[in-house]
């Protein structure tokens, strides 16, 4: 039982290291830990995914950060 939650415990420590931006990186939505913004670009048109991004640019200006999956 203990094994269990500690190896639990490490999971979401590495999960939640591995999400951190840096100081300098621009404003930006948050995402997934694993995939990122990724899936949710199609929330808008999933044939014009610029268009999501534009919407983006006009939220958070014309300069935003977002990672799209793993490093």
């Amino acid at each position: 039982m203990f094994v269990e939650l500690f190896l639990v415990l490490v999971v979401c420590g590495l999960l939640l290291l591995n999400t951190r931006r840096p100081k300098n990186f621009p404003p930006g939505p948050r995402g997934l830990p694993l995939v990122g913004y990724l899936p949710f670009l199609n929330k808008w048109d999933p044939d014009y995914q610029h268009k999501g991004m534009e919407k983006l640019a006009g939220v958070y200006g014309p300069v935003t950060g977002f990672y799209l999956g793993p490093r």
